[in-house]
């Protein structure tokens, strides 16, 4: 079943292809499968399976008769009696209907005979306007004819002119090439000339400069040994300020000893009367280096008076 259902998809077709034939044997099946149950319907009770269908086919009738303009729609089910025909108002219907229908035919032939007339009033307007087409075509005929008359002649006048200016552009070229030719001579003269006089300029250069590289080379030995007698100089100047400065710092040297000699003798000497005076002092002293005792910035400061070990961070050291 799979083989003769998609036997016939080729599978190198585009996809959209291949879809539409899905589409299409999926219709199918679904085809077969409505006819089967009506089949079997009909085979278990043939009246209500054609009745059922009857009525479908009546609903189907009346909704598209329903879409259909009133003249066409034909006879509704209370029209098709017969009992309808029979009553009074057919006698008066009937004259109405009858005039009604020479009214339509008679303004079928008037629609007709306009609609003959307009076409025949369109072919004529469609007459003149291809004569007049064609007269404009014509026209534009004549009138390109005439351009391209026109365009010929002024192409001709313009190659003649062209011609003209070609042969005075000659005549031109070979009385400048005549003057160009005497004035190459002249300039050949001239430039033989100028090369001569450049000759004797450049001898005159080279002699003189010749003599400058000479002279420079003078001056050059001449400053070479001034340079040199500078040099040494600036360098016995340098030397003996080196000399001098030597001296000058063995000079300091000797009075910062001295200096720290007389510093060393002076703390000494306060050493000393430090020791003499320590046992007198001594409580106060203690009292002055307790722990939290704070001295006062003017005491603090005064000449002999240790500061506290709250404030140093060290053990006391005696007062003189």
């Amino acid at each position: 079943l799979e083989a003769q259902t998609f036997k016939h998809i080729d599978l190198a077709k585009p996809i959209g292809v291949a879809d539409q034939v899905i589409k299409k044997v999926l219709s199918d099946m679904d085809a077969t499968k409505r006819k089967r149950d009506l089949y079997q319907r009909i085979g278990e009770s043939p009246v209500a399976a054609l009745t059922q269908v009857l009525a479908a086919n009546e609903a189907d009738l009346e909704s598209l008769r329903s879409l259909l303009p009133p003249e066409e729609r034909g006879l509704m089910p209370e029209e098709r009696r017969a009992s309808l025909w029979t009553l009074p108002w057919v006698d008066d219907a009937v004259p109405g209907y009858v005039k009604e229908c020479k009214r339509k035919k008679e303004q079928g032939w008037r629609d007709k005979l306009e609609a003959e007339a307009a076409a025949e009033r369109a072919r004529v307007a469609a007459e003149q306007q291809r004569l007049q087409r064609e007269e404009d075509l014509a026209r534009r005929r004549e009138e390109e004819a005439r351009q391209q008359e026109a365009k010929r002649q002024r192409e001709e006048a313009a190659r003649m002119e062209m011609e003209a200016r070609r042969v005075e552009d000659v005549k031109r070229a070979q009385l400048m090439a005549a003057r160009d030719r005497e004035a190459a001579a002249a300039r050949e003269s001239q430039q033989r000339e100028r090369e001569q006089r450049e000759r004797e300029q450049r001898d005159r250069e080279q002699r003189d400069r010749e003599h400058r590289e000479q002279l420079e080379r003078q001056q050059r030995e001449r400053e070479q040994r001034e340079a040199m007698a500078a040099q040494n100089q600036q360098q016995q100047q340098y030397l003996a300020a080196q000399k001098q400065h030597q001296q000058f710092e063995h000079n300091q040297k000797l009075q910062q000893h001295h200096e720290q000699t007389q510093q060393q003798q002076q703390h000494a000497l306060i050493a000393a009367a430090q020791r003499l005076s320590q046992a007198p002092m001594q409580g106060a002293a203690d009292h002055l280096h307790q722990p939290g005792t704070t001295l006062p910035p003017g005491v603090a400061n005064l000449p002999g008076v240790a500061p506290s070990p709250s404030a140093s961070g060290g053990p006391p050291s005696p007062s003189p």
